[in-house]
């Protein structure tokens, strides 16, 4: 009932009010403007309440603008009506149940076995206790009073040791996360690398897996790992392929798979031709071949 005093009733009144005061502000900015040399005014036909008038560029624009603000503002009060309505019925249609289950206790035994519970044996055992405690002495109720009483209250400490072990997980988590996304970013923002969607899950999948069994994994590990993955694949995809599937390739990718394969292949080609053709090695000259020579040079002269 609480939230429901805190919903503003007047929500629409509120609108129009806001409504008007942004058209004045509106207008108070078009008047603030610096004067500039008069220009022939424009004039626009409309109709208001079937009736046809003349108004000039400014007037249209201001009509615009609180018409705007008007609608929005409107729309927002009316959304806050909704939700106003939707909490009065709630609490209308709670105080009615409340009320039928006072007019008609039965209520209550249909709801129980609409839960799936066993509402002969809830009554049998309560009957029991009740049963069982009036016939106690004084120390025994005592007793039995306080070990009731211990057990709410173990009841209670188990409730806060459990509420108190989810907050401490969630944040353990949240700082698991943090830690992840901080050495993520750190990685790949020093090696320079854009990862896909797909490189990002492979790692932290890796890095999950790891977790679970004790282990510890850098990104820079996983990121290797997944690099090699997906180089077996593709190899494991080319030696594959058939040639109907080559022939089932764009045309782009075709291309590129030629264009590689040629660069593969010449590279592979120059060491051979290279070894193919033995380096001649200079061979000392003999003294007639000399003497010939120098008599060559000799008779050019």
């Amino acid at each position: 009932m609480e939230s429901m005093e805190s919903v503003d009733t007047g929500s629409l009144e509120g609108a129009a009010s806001a409504a008007e005061q942004d058209s004045q502000g509106i207008e108070q900015e078009l008047s603030q403007k610096p004067k500039t040399e008069q220009k022939p005014v424009n004039k626009y036909k409309v109709k208001v309440d079937n009736e046809e008038l003349e108004v000039d560029e400014d007037e249209l624009k201001r009509g615009y603008a609180h018409n705007k603000a008007a609608a929005k503002r409107m729309e927002q009060a009316a959304e806050l009506r909704k939700q106003y309505e939707r909490q009065v019925q709630i609490a209308e249609g709670f105080e009615k149940w409340i009320h039928n289950v006072k007019s008609n206790p039965e209520a209550l035994f249909s709801l129980a076995e609409q839960l799936g519970l066993d509402v002969d044996d809830i009554a049998m055992k309560r009957a029991a206790e009740r049963l069982k405690y009036e016939y106690m002495d004084e120390d025994q109720r005592r007793a039995y009073d306080n070990e009731r009483e211990l057990r709410r209250y173990k009841e209670m400490e188990q409730k806060q040791a459990e509420l108190q072990r989810q907050q401490a997980e969630q944040q353990f988590l949240a700082n698991a996360r943090e830690t992840v996304e901080n050495e993520f970013v750190e990685f790949f923002t020093e090696q320079g690398i854009r990862p896909t969607p797909t490189i990002l899950a492979r790692i932290a999948e890796l890095k999950l897996g790891a977790a679970s069994a004790g282990k510890q994994i850098s990104v820079a590990q996983a990121y290797q790992r997944v690099v090699k993955e997906q180089q077996q694949a593709r190899l494991e995809l080319l030696a594959n392929l058939s040639e109907d599937d080559i022939k089932s390739l764009p045309k782009e990718q075709l291309q590129k798979l030629r264009q590689a394969d040629m660069r593969q292949f010449n590279q592979g080609r120059r060491p051979t031709a290279q070894a193919s053709q033995p380096q001649r090695k200079p061979q000392a000259m003999s003294t007639d071949d000399f003497f010939a020579m120098k008599d060559k040079q000799f008779s050019k002269r």
